[in-house]
């Protein structure tokens, strides 16, 4: 009967996580990868003013490496919960970097592809996901999938406050990462794992 409840408890906690944390993953791919290293650490998505920042980053000796860096201005586009940005306005709209010291560590220049919202938030701590496909003019392709809670970015300072503040103070930055989803499911796991190990210590004592 133990058993049966322990199986239940930790069906509903994963399901509440991945209900919090909604179905997509981070990840990166693509063919430009034989040239320019897609390993990442985290993802931030990010809006300042106008501008919406999609962020995969790691670590770095001087701070923090931009493993690629999409911003988007979302002056006069109607985004929303399943909206697209089709090639044309990709290429007007979107700049796409990545932290380099020499021209051959930059990406490409782009020639094509699209962005696509499952989820756009528009307020600090909203879901935002999607996915997204860039093409480069030598041919090889950029794609990622992309899931947090969005951060609000002062627009006067560009600071962000960062991730274990959360204020409603006006000009404040509300910063959530994608990482938490993970956090939270390792820590509804570690918890059952606990409960259970409490459990066969009762009956092994009875």
């Amino acid at each position: 009967m133990q058993a049966i409840q322990l199986k239940r408890a930790l069906l509903l906690s994963l399901i509440a996580v991945q209900a919090a944390c909604g179905s997509q993953a981070n990840e990166l791919s693509g063919s430009i990868a034989e040239t320019h290293p897609l390993a990442f650490d985290e993802v931030r998505i990010v809006r300042q003013g106008d501008d919406l920042r999609i962020e995969y980053a790691r670590p770095a000796p001087e701070g923090t490496f931009w493993v690629a860096k999409l911003t988007i201005a979302t002056a006069g586009l109607t985004l929303g919960d399943d909206t697209e940005i089709e090639r044309a306005m990709l290429l007007e709209k979107t700049v796409l970097e990545r932290t380099a010291s020499t021209p051959d560590e930059k990406f490409p220049l782009m020639s094509g592809g699209y962005l696509r919202f499952y989820q756009f938030g528009t307020e600090g701590g909203d879901p935002v996901d999607g996915e997204f496909t860039v093409t480069f003019e030598n041919g090889r392709i950029l794609s990622g999938v992309f899931s947090g809670n969005l951060a609000v970015e002062a627009e006067s300072t560009g600071v962000d406050q960062g991730a274990s503040q959360v204020t409603h103070a006006s000009g404040a930055a509300v910063a959530l990462e994608g990482s938490s989803c993970a956090q939270a499911g390792r820590g509804s796991l570690l918890s059952l794992v606990a409960i259970a190990l409490v459990g066969k210590r009762r009956q092994a004592s009875r």
